[in-house]
């Protein structure tokens, strides 16, 4: 276990100390298992050819730790890194990079981060890439996480192709293509934002094999295209739960063939201020939405007020769970009872005898 450090105009064959420091190379082909490599925020990073991970491994226990480090050694900063060619290639597994920021010059080429094969359960968090072709990459990497990342300004933000991703908390904006490219195996993103983007801010396309991607509290707006872009195929899937897609120039969720969707609690508007310009969905059917279509009159009867008829959602023992095609041990309503005496069900009216109260 060691500490190193790089800085941005070391002459190269230090010894890696913080008086004497390695250049950013020298650190990621020193650094193994459980090392640290302390970036120092003295200046710009400038490189020629990709930044390559490619000589040491981490191990589930024992991970590689590269991060930007303030110039006085007082604790973790950003650093800026400008390459002509490539930012970051990573391809030995459990290295977690952290606070670096990938600048491209002299054209869009390139990837800021690249993640592939052999770079499984990767993290790289609160970094940020731009003016790159993809500012975010992971191509067969498995289990691979992006963590408060941001992608600006690039032709595609996030992308990934035959990877399983992680995507956390990570924001795309401006970028001539998509915001979020995926093109399989699996992937979930957790909170996420994409928005003024060229091209789709969610752009998903299964590959040929079984594939799909969840997202789950994400949002797609403000772009001139879709705010989801799904090519159906029938081996994939998208689930979108408590997401936004609204003020986008194409459809809110636009599939390429008619699609069920796993979804419940999302904001697509076709009309009014936040209304997409092509409408809320195309090709669309969500399965909640399927399935309530097919109620019986009697399972609708059970969800309505006996008093006025006004849909108050007052659970009991015939009322069944959302839809009736869900199983019974679902379904609350069953578990709702009156008290009887000292008895009753497991949720009883407060005002009963017997009941729960407070």
């Amino acid at each position: 276990m060691a500490t190193y450090y790089s800085k941005h105009n070391a002459g190269g064959g230090g010894v890696g100390s913080e008086p004497d420091p390695f250049t950013f190379q020298e650190g990621l082909d020193t650094t193994t298992s459980l090392d640290e490599l302390r970036v120092l925020n003295t200046g710009v990073y400038v490189g020629a050819a990709a930044w390559d991970v490619d000589q040491e491994a981490g191990a589930s226990d024992a991970p590689i730790l590269i991060q930007g480090w303030a110039s006085d050694d007082s604790g973790p900063d950003d650093v800026t890194m400008q390459n002509s060619a490539h930012g970051i290639f990573c391809s030995r597994p459990f290295v977690e990079f952290s606070r670096l920021h990938m600048v491209k010059t002299g054209g869009v080429a390139g990837e800021g981060f690249e993640l592939t094969t052999g770079s499984d359960r990767c993290i790289v968090r609160s970094c940020s890439a731009t003016g790159f072709a993809r500012g975010f990459y992971g191509i067969n990497a498995h289990g691979a996480v992006w963590v408060d990342c941001e992608a600006f300004a690039n032709t595609t933000g996030f992308s990934s192709d035959t990877a399983t991703m992680l995507y956390y908390y990570c924001r795309a904006h401006d970028n001539t293509g998509a915001g979020f490219l995926s093109g399989g195996l699996f992937g979930t993103a957790v909170r996420c934002i994409s928005w003024d983007n060229g091209g789709d801010e969610w752009d998903i396309t299964p590959s040929s094999v079984q594939s799909g991607i969840h997202l789950v509290g994400c949002i797609g707006a403000l772009g001139t295209a879709d705010g989801l872009g799904y090519t159906h195929h029938a081996n994939g899937w998208v689930t979108v739960i408590n997401c936004i897609f609204a003020r986008c120039g194409g459809h809110g969720i636009d599939a390429s063939a008619a699609t069920f969707v796993p979804g419940f609690g999302n904001l697509i508007p076709a009309a009014g201020a936040d209304a997409n310009t092509a409408g809320s969905t195309n090709n669309v059917t969500f399965f909640m939405d399927a399935l309530k279509a097919n109620l019986t009159a009697a399972q609708i009867a059970a969800w309505l007020s006996v008093v006025d008829g006004a849909e108050d959602f007052r659970l009991g023992a015939t009322s069944d769970a959302l839809a009736g095609a869900w199983p019974s041990f679902l379904d609350i309503g069953p578990l709702q009872a009156e008290a009887a005496g000292a008895g009753g069900g497991l949720l009883v009216h407060p005002g009963m005898s017997g009941g729960a109260r407070g």
